[in-house]
């Protein structure tokens, strides 16, 4: 789940020109931490280099094989797909590269009605203050996550979208405006009720906590190749992560901290802190009071929903605001600490990953400053069984994921589909004892109806070993690679998924049919 050592795309060009023999490794895990630096007034400190920074694992330091500054010029740029193609490029034509990604999560599945209103009015107020080298993108969580606009530094048309976004209460949040009546009401008959509803509800928590973490999971997938600094501003009133009921009948806990921890992982690989707001409202119902240990029907034990955002921001390296009413203003720090970031990779010395939890501490040659990173990592293990389940939520993801760039063509010949992606292989390349360079990639073709209905599915291995001078090329040029697959008029959409084998990142997208195409 963490990153192997990379080429990035954008330094190829760089070890070519050198004419340096091109690197790879096969174990060895990189580590990435950006590191916000500020005075002790919050003004950012800019202007260090590596040699001023170290960091420790476990108390032990290490040594730091990449560094950047945000700073730094970003002069990576991607073309655009050609015309009749899809790119999971989220900035393909981008030029040059920003410096600074910020996305706004808008997250009405843990929001009521109210809260919203609130909401969208601070988020307006944020995009009326962006500057011209922002570059600002609008999700929102509601049954699934969508995309209301993507990067963007034009705030008319972000705020078109604001304003037109329709409000709608989710069922969990109606359910807790239930509870919160029969409580009021108080008598017996509403007393019976309520143990039945709170414990529907404890599942429907559970099921909005896990619903949430993979939003934000495949969000976090979305931006693993998307340049620059990346923000997730998640506006909401969080999720309890551990509910626990002790009434004369029954007795149940349920608890997701590791739905949080993988999505704190999952952030992490994809270098996205997470800044979470709390929209000042509904902030649980009557008896859920942390302090409570045997409760009536109308008590309960939660550890409060703040928990999940405040450990997935301390996790991720970013920060939680909590009871502020500029929430406009908190949105806006969220965007500025990007520009005082600092970015500092290794590879552990300890190479045994047995799941333990790894502390990371830096320290910095600047009087005064203060620091704000991830404060350390779990140090799990790839198995069969964790990337079969990724492959079937990377199906069903509404978003696309971005750690391999890919392009897809398609084309109808009768009854057959020929399909016809271009590749960046960079992340795919492992070193093989003799010098020369494997490539190993799966390739995975879904097709849907217009009702989501699956028709055809492809699923191919790609295993091939060259020369490092022919690597280089494919590095510098691409990887094309073309199948065929049956296809029906019903195909209405085709999930495409490469992923690095056997245990490499992936890239995915989903490209629309048209009717006869």
């Amino acid at each position: 789940m963490y990153r192997k050592l990379q080429l990035l795309t954008a330094a190829i060009p760089a070890l070519l020109s050198a004419q340096e023999p091109l690197l790879f490794r096969s174990t060895a895990r990189l580590v990435q931490v950006n590191v916000v630096v500020s005075a002790g007034s919050g003004a950012p400190v800019t202007g260090l280099k590596s040699a001023d920074f170290k960091v420790f694992e476990d108390g032990k330091e290490q040594q730091i094989r990449f560094f950047s500054a945000s700073t730094t010029p970003q002069t990576a740029t991607q073309a655009p797909v050609e015309a009749g193609g899809f790119t999971n490029r989220s900035l393909a034509g981008v030029e040059p590269a920003p410096p600074v990604v910020t996305v706004i999560l808008f997250d009405a599945l843990n929001v009521g009605l109210a809260d919203q209103a609130n909401a969208r009015r601070n988020i307006a107020r944020f995009l009326r203050q962006i500057q011209p080298q922002d570059r600002v993108a609008l999700y929102v969580l509601g049954e699934s996550v969508r995309i209301l606009h993507d990067f963007s530094s034009d705030a008319a048309s972000l705020l078109q979208k604001v304003d037109r976004f329709e409000a709608v209460e989710s069922t969990e949040m109606r359910n807790a405006r239930l509870a919160e009546e029969l409580a009021a009401a108080g008598d017996n008959g509403s007393l019976l009720n309520l143990w039945g509803l709170r414990r529907e509800n404890a599942v429907l928590n559970a099921q909005r906590a896990e619903r949430t973490c993979k939003a934000l999971e495949a969000i976090a997938r979305r931006l693993t190749g998307v340049p620059g600094r990346k923000r997730l501003v998640w506006v909401t009133n969080g999720f309890p992560v551990s509910i626990a009921y002790k009434t004369a009948r029954s007795e149940f806990e349920i608890n997701k901290e590791s739905e949080v921890r993988r999505a704190i992982q999952t952030l992490n690989d994809a270098s996205v802190a997470l800044y979470s707001v709390h929209v000042a409202g509904l902030l649980g119902l009557p008896g859920f009071e942390a302090s409570s240990q045997f409760v009536d029907p109308r008590r309960a034990v939660e550890i409060p929903a703040e928990v999940a955002m405040r450990e997935l921001a301390r996790g991720t390296g970013g920060r939680y605001f909590y009871n502020r009413n500029d929430i406009d203003n908190a949105i806006r720090q969220a965007a500025d600490d990007a520009r005082s970031t600092y970015t500092l990779a290794y590879y552990p010395a300890n190479a045994n990953y047995d799941g333990s939890y790894r502390k990371i501490q830096v320290r910095v040659n600047s009087k005064g400053a203060e620091l704000q990173y991830r404060q350390g990592y779990y140090a799990v293990a790839d198995s069969p069984k964790a990337r079969s389940a990724q492959v079937k939520e990377e199906l069903a993801n509404p978003l696309m994921s971005t750690a391999i760039p890919v392009d897809v063509f398609l084309e109808r010949r009768g009854g057959m589909l020929d399909t016809t992606l271009r590749i960046e292989p960079g992340l795919l390349a492992r070193s093989e004892p003799n010098g020369e360079v494997r490539f190993r990639f799966s390739v995975l073709l879904h097709l849907t109806a217009a009702d989501g209905k699956p028709l055809n599915t492809s699923d191919k291995t790609v295993d091939f070993t060259v020369p490092q001078e022919k690597a280089a090329r494919l590095m510098s040029q691409g990887l094309s690679y073309r199948l065929s697959m049956k296809a029906d008029d019903a195909a209405r959409a085709m999930r495409v998924i490469v992923r690095g084998e056997p245990d490499g990142p992936l890239g995915s997208l989903t490209a629309p049919l048209a009717k006869g195409q």
